[in-house]
């Protein structure tokens, strides 16, 4: 590439990576947030999420250079949604019939069963229907190649190479899967006889409205199944309401018989919330920060009042034996209700000109004198 004038001396030292390039480890994340009946050892061990740091390996800085280029074109696809705000934003409000099925679907082990050819291919494709003159896609597939197939790790004092999957760890992760993917979007949308109302998908979460029966679910789930080798999706549906990443989507009955979507904050059974005690030795502003901007999540999430008040009394009460009091809680409650100013919504956004300040007696100072908060 440097050969090619593709980049210049400075990106060749960064890319070539550091001299003594640090060994990719493999290791296991709980998953403790499943129900511990479907543990592996019911209550006693959960099941693994599998994970191979990449972290400063050979391929760790060319592997986020491919990043790079990937990220910017996996979000064109109609069914992409970002966070659950983003999701929020494209469902909510709309109407819905009472015999509509709010369905979701998980798709089981996504990283570890992507076929190295099928990724390749797959990305190949996306780089040729969004084409860039100046974009260096022959490059990119190569690269590609290098970091899928001779991924190695070590594991217990031995040496391992996938040969199957897009590690968890490895930072193209994310934008890969997102790619692999986008053809299953595609017929899910349009491909079975029976078309989902929506369709929207967050790596390996899925939300669609259903209009079908049970039956006709199960068969839509079956043809889900067969698009592609080793990607396998549990539908689940509910007439009233279901969770979806941290949130709550139910149908709300409204006066004139209309039915309109809802949404509320959900919390995982195993989520305490157990948040920064406020005797950490922090900056006293920390704990204050963690709290609005907990409620702030809260208020973007719910439809209404209610379900504003009823998730910040649930925070309030896993809170209060972590030294916050009741007078601070409800004053952040109701300042951000009422007098918070949302800029990720707010048209009128105001440039702000960020200015990081050391905390010490200085920083204190400054900050003090310039109202720099």
């Amino acid at each position: 590439m440097y050969n090619d004038k593709i980049i210049n001396f400075k990106q060749l030292q960064y890319l070539a990576g550091p001299q003594e390039p640090r060994p990719r480890r493999f290791y296991i994340l709980p998953k403790i947030h499943k129900d511990p009946l479907a543990w592996t050892i019911p209550h006693r061990m959960p099941q693994g999420r599998p994970i191979v740091s990449d972290v400063e390996s050979e391929s760790y800085r060319i592997s986020a250079y491919v990043e790079s280029f990937l990220t910017p074109l996996f979000c064109r696809h109609h069914s992409y949604i970002k966070n659950s705000y983003n999701f929020i934003d494209k469902i909510k409000d709309l109407n819905i019939s009472g015999s509509t099925y709010l369905a979701t679907g998980d798709i089981t082990s996504l990283y570890t069963n992507m076929k190295h050819d099928i990724t390749i291919d797959s990305i190949k494709k996306i780089l040729n229907k969004y084409p860039e003159p100046n974009r260096p896609d022959n490059y990119i597939l190569k690269i590609l190649e290098l970091i899928l197939k001779n991924n190695d790790f070590e594991f217990n004092n031995e040496v391992f190479l996938q040969t199957c999957g897009c590690p968890m760890g490895k930072i193209i992760g994310p934008a890969a899967a997102n790619i692999y993917l986008i053809d299953f979007d595609e017929a899910a949308i349009n491909g079975f006889r029976i078309k989902p109302e929506i369709f929207f998908r967050f790596l390996d979460d899925v939300f669609l409205f259903w209009n079908g029966t049970l039956q006709e679910l199960k068969e839509y789930e079956n043809f889900l199944n067969s698009l592609i080798p080793g990607i396998k999706i549990t539908l689940e549906a509910h007439v009233t309401s279901t969770n979806f990443l941290d949130i709550t989507i139910y149908k709300k009955y409204l006066d004139n018989n209309n039915i309109k979507i809802a949404t509320k904050i959900y919390v995982k059974p195993t989520d305490t919330q157990n948040l920064l005690h406020t005797s950490s030795f922090h900056p006293p502003h920390t704990t204050k920060g963690i709290l609005k901007s907990q409620l702030i999540r809260y208020k973007r999430i719910s439809s209404s009042y209610e379900d504003y008040l009823q998730s910040a009394r649930t925070l309030f009460n896993n809170l209060k034996d972590r030294g916050y009091t009741f007078t601070q809680m409800w004053k952040q409650f109701k300042y951000v209700w009422y007098d918070y100013i949302d800029n990720t919504t707010n048209n009128n956004k105001t440039n702000i000109f960020p200015i990081i300040i050391n905390y010490d007696s200085v920083g204190r100072v400054l900050g003090k004198t310039y109202g720099i908060s």
